[in-house]
């Protein structure tokens, strides 16, 4: 298996069709006037948001959630965060899974993990009371250049505070950090009803202390999150939990496990097979279209990246849309995902990805 350090920068290309010059003068005047002068190409546009991490305002995923007694279905769809959510930052998303809604950012350069909001009903060192966030000054790195496999990355200056309401009073306290770190555990298969996706494994960790009514306590928050390029978090687990100062375990008061069940108003993942150095699609359509809906045609959207990948080619096809096509294998093979992106013409910043799996069916 190859892992590589990630970092997720490129400028994405817009191609169109060529254009072919009608003969004639040079001069002005003259001229064909029955012939409209040909429409310029589509600006160049540059990838904005992380490939692991895109957010959308009104897309995303479906998840199982599992609750008490089995498991839920939820739509987990990105928001822009309300004004004022974190002090000072002003470029945040929000995708609400359950009870808890998470904090992201995303740009070219890194994923970016903010905090969480509730409200969740939750027990307080015996006290019924209602979690409704923890926020970070800073970001956890989900996803940047600093990250080393298996590397503990310690994370400072994050002033974590944590709001909550107790018998109708609401709290807000500073937390002491004692531990802050991101864990990139590398390349991990994941099980989806789309095959088998390359994921990557991210570990999140954080413990403190504070203080309430004169009484001190500890409170964690454990994440393990699954990031698919162009889809984002498939899988994760999450926990928040409380204790006395000085105690060796916490008890939870929250945990969280979701799995994806579908994308929502984003393209079907393609999946394609590699085995004995050729590549072939593994089921399903190479044409790019929204999960449940129509395709996506070239009379209103540009490809915004045709020649991102070496060993894959984005095709027009007869019906006005795109197809991915494999060009041959790659020169060295590396089992996981790859994006491509596609946006409404004349919006080349609302870019929308497509994932591509390249999965190893090589027999064993």
């Amino acid at each position: 298996m190859h892992l590589s350090r990630p970092l997720i920068t490129f400028t994405a290309l817009v191609f169109s069709a060529s254009l072919t010059a009608c003969g004639g003068g040079g001069g002005g005047g003259g001229g064909d006037k029955g012939t409209p002068p040909p429409e310029p190409p589509p600006p160049a546009a540059t990838i904005t948001q992380n490939a692991y991490l895109p957010l959308l305002p009104g897309r995303g995923m479906n998840y199982s959630v599992v609750v008490e007694g089995g498991f839920v279905s939820v739509d987990a769809l990105a928001q822009k965060a309300a004004a004022g959510t974190i002090a000072g930052q002003t470029d945040l998303y929000t995708s609400k899974v359950g009870d808890i809604s998470y904090i992201y950012s995303s740009s070219a350069e890194e994923a970016g993990f903010w905090g969480v909001l509730g409200p969740v009903d939750i027990d307080f060192n015996g006290t019924p009371a209602k979690f409704q966030s923890l926020k970070f000054k800073r970001a956890f790195p989900l996803w940047n250049s600093s990250l080393e496999l298996n590397v503990a990355k310690d994370v400072t200056d994050l002033d974590p505070k944590i709001s909550i309401t107790v018998s109708g009073i609401p709290l807000n306290i500073t937390i002491d950090v004692q531990d802050s770190r991101v864990i990139w555990r590398g390349e991990e298969k994941r099980s989806t009803p789309y095959g088998t996706l390359i994921t990557q494994k991210l570990e999140v960790h954080l413990l403190g202390s504070g203080r309430v009514s004169g009484n001190d306590f500890q409170v964690g928050y454990n994440d393990t999150l699954y990031l698919a390029k162009g889809l984002g978090v498939v899988a994760r687990s999450s926990e928040i939990s409380v204790g006395s100062l000085g105690d060796q375990i916490l008890t939870p008061v929250y945990e969280d496990s979701q799995t994806m069940n579908s994308v929502v108003n984003l393209p079907t993942p393609i999946r394609f097979n590699y085995l004995q150095g050729g590549v072939s699609l593994a089921s399903g359509s190479a044409t790019i279209g929204i999960e449940g809906g129509s395709p996506i045609t070239r009379s209103l959207y540009d490809a915004l990246n045709k020649t991102a990948i070496s060993w894959l080619q984005i095709q027009d096809n007869q019906s006005n849309g795109f197809d991915i096509v494999a060009n041959g294998a790659p020169s060295s093979y590396t089992e996981g995902g790859e994006v491509v992106y596609v946006a409404a013409k004349g919006k080349p910043a609302e870019q929308i990805p497509v994932h591509i799996s390249l999965v190893d069916t090589t027999p064993r």
